[in-house]
């Protein structure tokens, strides 16, 4: 399909080294395709009108015949991805003629959906089984990857497990119980991610994933994304919306006190977080590097007088202090988001960075000092509109950053290890 003449996208359903494509650009309504670092799958939807029967094979078969979908912008290489079909809306009939013609929705995940969540098994492993083993058993004979040089990124974790079992458990529950108790050899930390992008796959720490994508963005000098309206640059924002920090997910972020349990010892293992522990080098794990030379953190100090508890099964503290600190990064990097709206490109992936020049709301000061610098995308919507849109092929791009840069006015909120949890008093630095 070539729309506007610059972006080109096939669809094919069936066998995939056909070169005949099953739908033309008179067809589709509209195409997304989504990647997301959180989501161990991509996924997305296709609206169409359907010309050739498809939607009485599709039914036929019972929603499970393969989609193979690629695209690229002007002279690119080809992304291909192949998804499956897993639910089909109401089929609305848009003609009476005697040859109806129908409109139709499809929404599809890729393949290793089903072997993520509805295969189950049980199987076990040593005693002092290293987590990288058990991972690559999962991957490589439960999911279906030949093995781990398919992966983008695949960082080492640290921890050992003794006995672990797959107790009738899906794939998806196994590596979601493993990773929340694992750090990475790499970063040191957790916050594991495990996810399929355009690129191929990934099981990574989040800061990790940060660190080398900032690595690769200054490495490659990548063109910063700029907002305007004259120019046709493919960095060009067209369209955005900014989520800021929310008061209400302090009680997510202010700390909390996690209890595990020694089976051999038979005592209570307890371990207390503040939020200020992850600026610093503490005895919770190593500090988080935000970006902004500044090291500003999304919030001030929020501690909390009355931290919520966590009941973990889990006799090693280390390993309990990971849980939280998984769930707190995964969680803290979401604060602070930006949506952006730019025109399509196959070179984008979710996990990448991204620098953006942030315009300012005063005019004397033209950049925001506070919003501007680098971004992670943690998700990329590929969006096709053939007709009635342009730029035909868009992308909505959501970004994370985990710290803010110096600020025009005013002082920073620096947090540092004397910032205390029991008190409202915040340590400022300039």
């Amino acid at each position: 399909m070539n729309t506007n003449g610059n972006v080109v996208v096939k669809l094919k359903v069936g066998d995939t080294e056909s070169d005949e494509l099953s739908f033309s650009v008179e067809d589709i309504i509209e195409l997304n395709v989504v990647e997301d670092i959180y989501d161990f799958c991509m996924s997305g939807n296709i609206t169409f009108y359907d010309r050739t029967g498809w939607t009485e094979l599709i039914e036929h078969v019972g929603g499970i015949y393969p989609l193979v979908i690629m695209w690229k912008n002007e002279d690119e290489e080809f992304v291909k991805k192949m998804f499956s079909i897993y639910h089909t809306e109401p089929i609305i009939e848009e003609s009476q003629l005697e040859t109806a013609i129908t409109k139709q929705k499809w929404y599809f995940l890729e393949p290793t959906f089903s072997s993520f969540t509805t295969k189950r098994y049980s199987k076990s492993w040593g005693e002092e089984e290293s987590a990288s083993t058990i991972f690559e058993d999962i991957f490589k004979n439960f999911i279906g990857y030949e093995s781990t040089s398919k992966f983008v990124y695949n960082e080492t974790p640290n921890e050992k497990f003794d006995n672990f079992s797959m107790l009738n458990w899906t794939p998806a529950e196994s590596i979601k119980w493993l990773k929340e108790r694992c750090s990475g050899s790499s970063s040191k930390m957790a916050g594991y991610l495990f996810f399929n992008n355009s690129l191929g796959s990934n099981f990574v720490t989040l800061p990790y994933l940060f660190e080398q994508e900032k690595a690769k963005n200054k490495r490659e000098e990548k063109n910063t994304y700029v907002f305007g309206s004259s120019n046709d640059n493919l960095n060009r924002i067209f369209g955005w919306w900014v989520d800021p920090p929310k008061k209400i997910d302090e009680q997510y972020l202010g700390g909390g006190i996690s209890y595990g349990y020694d089976f051999d010892g038979k005592s209570i293992k307890e371990q207390r977080f503040l939020y200020t522990d992850f600026f610093k080098n503490n005895d919770t794990g190593n500090a988080l590097k935000t970006y902004g030379s500044a090291q500003v953190s999304t919030f001030s100090n929020i501690g909390n007088w009355k931290p919520p508890v966590f009941l973990e099964c889990e006799p090693d503290i280390n390993k309990i202090k990971n849980i939280y600190n998984s769930k707190f990064l995964c969680k803290y990097f979401t604060e602070n988001t930006a949506n952006i709206t730019v025109r399509g490109s196959a070179t984008r992936y979710a996990g990448m960075v991204i620098d953006i020049s942030w315009k300012s709301a005063v005019a004397e000061f033209k950049n925001n000092k506070m919003m501007e610098g680098l971004w992670i995308v943690k998700s990329i919507t590929h969006q096709f509109i053939p007709t009635g849109v342009k730029p035909a092929f868009r992308q909505l791009l959501v970004c994370m950053k985990p710290g803010y840069n110096n600020m025009e006015v005013g002082k920073n909120y620096v947090l540092s290890k004397d910032s205390s949890s029991n008190s409202n008093t915040t340590v400022l630095k300039t």
